[in-house]
């Protein structure tokens, strides 16, 4: 087991693992050319950014989340450009029986190719209610 965990560690770009928040980051990652068999060759670029904020006030939490990223492919003569970008709200409410937390989060998001971005077609909604209980503390396991 120890010697996968060590393999993973030298043949992956990145390994992310952490119990915080990233309050902000911004990601490029550039992919040398691909080459084919005919001798054409591809190229890959990705960019991202995001933001987190989140704001306490009184049992509730709101976090506020924007996020952006674009995905260039250029392949023989032609070029593809994706973007996508979102904003997730997050309104998280701690009950008065402080096991139970209620999360609600709305996120619209558009995404398409570069021509196309922020036009009509290219909005997604999606959302989630999400519920916590915490354990008894004197519960053992």
């Amino acid at each position: 087991m120890r010697l996968v965990v060590l393999l993973l560690f030298v043949f992956t770009q990145s390994v992310v693992a952490q119990p915080l928040i990233d309050i902000a980051a911004l990601n490029y990652s550039y992919h040398r050319p691909f080459k084919f068999t005919n001798n054409e060759s591809a190229i890959l670029q990705y960019t991202n950014a995001f933001l987190t904020l989140p704001i306490k006030s009184g049992n509730n939490i709101f976090i506020i989340n924007p996020s952006f990223d674009r995905f260039d492919f250029r392949f023989h003569q032609q070029s593809k450009l994706y973007m996508s970008g979102q904003l997730a709200l997050t309104w998280q409410h701690q009950w008065k029986d402080k096991r139970f937390k209620t999360a609600f989060v709305f996120i619209p998001k558009s995404i398409s190719e570069s021509k196309y971005w922020l036009q009509e077609g290219s909005y997604q909604l999606g959302g989630a209610i999400l519920q916590s209980y915490q354990r008894s503390e004197q519960l053992s396991y």
